[in-house]
């Protein structure tokens, strides 16, 4: 080698390597510094990537810099004191290779004494890349084996309210124990909701491992992690996670797991459906007023409001699902001022209530189904042996037979209605007022149901604002 190299010193290693390969940073320096005086080489920087692994050139900064450098023409010689220093992977150092064979630059390492500007020295590299790969991929295999075997004896890594983590194994936290036991307390036992334990908790001060607030979500799982009986779940959130039994002691007793466990599960069945108000009005009965076919409903969320909008399947076009929807039910009020539509109206309306109350006897039928599952849960409740909770599940069985009777004799008073009678007695001014009470309730339900047997379609303008309501009847 001459005088023309302008050399980068590369340098990276790891806390295990340096004790291990026993090459500190500075005895790298010194050694490769010395190299290029001996080759009468200019060293031009010094790049060193501390305590940074040779999986990926993404997180090295100084690789970053000196890859800047050379494609800006800085350098011409890139020094190593092992391959292994600039790339474990064979694919990332091959890339690089390539690259700075496009860029003229010579790629030289001190241990291996061969540099890239030759061909032998072009094969040695290839190979000794490969090794280096095949190398980490090995430790990689044998950590992964050592973890699954340390799991199956047992040990757990990371920490969880109510254990402290010594040498990867679960020591019972005396006082995060009692916390726990309160929690499920309160769940089986008080039958206080998630929510509500979470303010009781930190209205009294408690905080979580991470020395948070506690919320919905935490305490859920708390009541979900079965390692407070003494199970530990491994590659959570994984297609391939797996339990094993623990060593560590139980803070939970099996009886009061199964009831928590099977209360969550009641409780599922009883959430709410979601936000009623997102029901959308005019699905399918809007035209689109650039290429005429009918759009549907979408939203669109942000992290704190959901936006509604009317969406065309052909074009792609939308309109503001709120702003529309309002506008006709404005219009629907002042249509029944017509009366020609009030008397087209009073003739639809008759059949609505029929629809209205045949849909009713079908919600409480539901319910009831609902009602009777919710049972069959709590008495099953009521076969897990020494349970301490039977007073409430027998109270909150009592009070779902109780809802159940008021449904059924609710239903059977709904069937005995004479609709002959009941319409009979109905003027279009009833029905004028029973409209207009209708849009402007809350009820979306009782809405939709009302546009569903009224308003065959609506076209808007060329500016998305409503245009023409088209009634189900002849408005002339």
């Amino acid at each position: 080698m001459n005088c023309k190299y302008r050399a980068a010193l590369y340098i990276r290693v790891s806390t295990e390597e340096q004790a291990t390969e026993g090459q500190s940073v500075s005895a790298q320096i010194e050694t490769l510094t010395q190299y290029c005086k001996l080759y009468n080489m200019e060293v031009y920087d010094i790049y060193k990537d501390l305590g940074i692994s040779g999986k990926d050139t993404k997180n090295r900064p100084e690789l970053i810099r000196m890859l800047t450098d050379a494609r800006n023409g800085c350098i011409n010689l890139v020094l190593v004191w092992k391959i292994s220093r600039l790339s474990r992977r064979l694919k990332d150092l091959l890339l690089m290779l390539e690259e700075f064979d496009k860029l003229g630059i010579v790629f030289s390492s001190y241990s291996e004494k061969f540099d890239t500007s030759t061909a032998v020295g072009k094969m040695t590299l290839q190979l000794l890349g490969s090794i280096a790969e095949f190398e980490r991929n090995t430790i990689i295999d044998n950590v992964n084996l050592g973890l699954t075997e340390f799991a199956r004896k047992g040990g757990k890594t990371g920490t969880v309210l109510g254990y402290d983590n010594s040498n990867k194994q679960l020591l019972v936290n005396p006082d995060e124990a009692e916390l726990i036991k309160m929690i499920y307390n309160l769940y089986t036992i008080k039958q206080m909701s998630m929510s509500q334990i979470a303010n009781q908790l930190n209205s009294l001060g408690f905080r979580t491992k991470r020395n948070n607030s506690f919320t919905k979500g935490s305490i859920a799982v708390i009541l979900s992690n079965p390692v407070y009986i003494a199970i530990n779940r491994h590659k959570v959130g994984l297609a391939e996670e797996y339990k094993t039994e623990g060593s560590h002691i139980p803070i939970i007793d099996t009886t009061t797991w199964n009831t928590a466990q099977a209360l969550r599960e009641i409780h599922k069945k009883k959430r709410p459906s979601k936000n009623k108000k997102l029901n959308f009005l005019l699905s399918g009965k809007i035209q689109c007023p650039n290429c005429d076919k009918f759009m549907y409903s979408f939203t669109s969320n942000t992290a704190s409001k959901t936006y509604r909008y009317y969406r065309c399947k052909g074009c792609r076009g939308i309109c503001n699902a709120d702003h529309i929807e309002n506008t006709l039910l404005e219009q629907l009020k002042e249509s029944l001022n017509d009366e020609i539509i009030l008397t087209k109206f009073s003739s639809l309306l008759s059949r609505l209530d029929s629809v209205s109350e045949k849909n009713n006897i079908m919600l409480l039928r539901k319910e009831s189904e609902k009602l009777q599952t919710l049972m069959d849960k709590y008495v099953m409740l009521l076969d897990i042996k020494a349970l301490d909770t039977n007073e409430v599940i027998l109270t909150k069985i009592k009070d779902l037979e109780n809802r159940q009777k008021e449904i059924r004799s609710t239903i059977a008073n709904l069937s005995d209605v004479d609709e002959s009678n009941h319409f009979a007695k109905s003027t279009p001014q009833n029905y004028r007022d029973k409209v207009t009470q209708i849009l402007v309730s809350d009820d979306k339900n009782e809405i939709k149901a009302l546009i569903d047997t009224c308003v065959k379609q609506v076209t808007l303008s060329s500016n998305k604002t409503l245009k023409e309501i088209l009634f189900c009847f002849d408005t002339k």
